[in-house]
């Protein structure tokens, strides 16, 4: 099936969102996406390399990454700023992927929250919008050196140069905000929002892995229910806590790829 594409209204403004799967309905079968998602979250295998793997492979079928594109994403409910000394996260090594693959610019701590959250994912469309309202902000400085080493994934990553460091003082610069799902696009943008602020002529787009069904044309969402999660209007979304089967890297891939989980 290969990378979807969607758009984020915001503002009178449509961003261009790519994403590689999905939530299904409860008719479709056993839910093995939200179980493949969750371990990526907490960096186990094969999940963690499946998702990063098909993220390079389906990103370098689209010119949304071209070189000097720089690359952020969104801060756990409990991050304000991401530390240097912080652990990479799954989503940091994502993001330091795309950067050493295409040449990109992967910089985390550009973006900053004034306060800590509850976690948004216990939250209806509504709550988050008013949880999340003005606290991100883009931080003013020229891009430095990112505190997230890059984590190579498979060879030709590896042999990559890398990229020369930009400055953020210029013209228009590229924005491609990453996080592991989209569901009501709240958290987006307020990114949006944030960078805007700072660079109001900024190239903005998304990347997620996943994409929950929201139908912002009647603004209001579409119930959907999996065997493990649940996303309802004013209803928590829940993702599965217990242990998938067994399933190789080769076979996580190719239930990404083809969207069939």
């Amino acid at each position: 099936m290969g990378l979807q594409q969607t758009s984020l209204p915001y503002k009178n403004t449509s961003y261009l969102h790519y994403y590689l799967c999905n939530y299904l309905p409860v008719s479709v079968g056993k839910d093995t996406l939200s179980h493949s998602l969750l371990k990526f979250k907490r960096g186990r295998q094969p999940d963690l390399n499946g998702w990063i793997d098909c993220s390079l492979e389906m990103l370098a079928t689209t010119p949304i990454l071209p070189p000097g594109r720089i690359i952020v994403r969104a801060l756990h409910h409990e991050e304000t700023i991401l530390r240097e000394d912080s652990p990479p996260t799954s989503l940091d090594k994502l993001g330091s992927a795309l950067a050493l693959r295409f040449k990109g610019h992967y910089r985390p701590t550009l973006l900053h929250k004034s306060l800590p959250t509850q976690e948004i994912k216990e939250l209806s469309k509504e709550q988050r919008e008013a949880e999340l309202q003005g606290l991100y902000s883009l931080h003013p400085s020229p891009i430095g050196p990112s505190p997230i080493s890059p984590s190579p994934i498979g060879p030709a990553a590896s042999t990559l140069p890398a990229p020369a460091i930009p400055s953020l003082r210029q013209t228009a610069p590229s924005f491609l905000i990453i996080d592991d799902i989209l569901t009501t696009g709240t958290t987006m943008k307020m990114i949006i929002d944030a960078i805007l602020r700072s660079y109001p002529e900024a190239n903005l787009c998304i990347f997620t892995l996943a994409k929950a069904d929201y139908d912002t044309s009647f603004n209001k969402s579409t119930p959907l229910q999996g065997q493990n999660y649940q996303l309802a209007p004013g209803r928590n979304w829940v993702v599965a806590e217990e242990e998938a089967s067994f399933y190789s890297l080769d076979q996580l891939k190719a239930r990404i790829r083809t969207n069939t989980f």
